[in-house]
């Protein structure tokens, strides 16, 4: 099915992905994933191609071109994404997506460099659900939102950088399997490297784990 999704109002509008996995050593977990598809015209990012950076068209965005292990999920429109709320378990709704995933993340423009939330979001369940914040210099811009949801911070940024979903697919791939929170950003650094073209080193630098 073919989704159109205005970004006119930054990452108040996303594309959701829902997800539910399952292996033969453990209960069902799912992840909740928002993304904030680039758009030339309403975001402060650097200009791409055009059909890369246009928000209407998340089948050719440069924030989600959809990987391997995302090419048959399903995908829903969902106005006003929070991950702040969902990472505090403020929507818990009956089927494990939202304030109910194992696991919520972010990928795409960092809004929060062009505005400030309102109001913090509370840790409604006490859980400490991981998240994982791919955007530019998440660590810095998202901690105290995430602080104050009680989420703790799996996988998120250091500097400037490209929030693509290659990044969040291997991430994921290895919370899948249950590797170490310290393998996780190794992980999105080799990718990042591969794709970037940057050396490993310098891709260790730009992700981080924990508080």
């Amino acid at each position: 099915m073919r989704l159109a999704v205005p970004c006119r109002l930054l990452v108040s509008l996303a594309l959701l992905l829902g997800i539910h996995v399952q292996s033969a050593f453990a209960a069902p977990r799912s992840m909740h994933v928002f993304v904030a598809l680039a758009d030339n015209t309403y975001q402060g990012i650097v200009p791409v191609a055009r059909q890369l950076g246009n928000g209407d068209d998340p089948d050719h965005n440069l924030y989600w071109v959809p990987p391997t292990a995302f090419a048959r999920s399903s995908r829903a429109v969902r106005t006003k994404a929070d991950l702040a709320t969902d990472s505090s378990g403020g929507r818990d709704p009956k089927i494990p997506a939202g304030g109910g995933a194992d696991l919520v993340a972010y990928v795409g423009h960092d809004g929060l460099m062009d505005f400030q939330l309102t109001r913090p979001p509370v840790n409604h369940n006490r859980s400490a659900r991981p998240a994982i914040i791919l955007a530019c210099a998440s660590r810095y811009y998202f901690s105290e939102a995430l602080r104050a949801s009680g989420a703790y911070p799996l996988l998120w940024t250091t500097n400037l950088m490209a929030p693509e979903a290659y990044t969040l697919e291997v991430a994921l791939s290895a919370w899948i399997r249950g590797e170490s929170d310290g393998e996780i950003p190794e992980r999105a650094a080799a990718a990042c490297a591969r794709y970037q073209k940057c050396s490993l080193v310098a891709a260790r630098k730009l992700f981080a784990t924990g508080c």
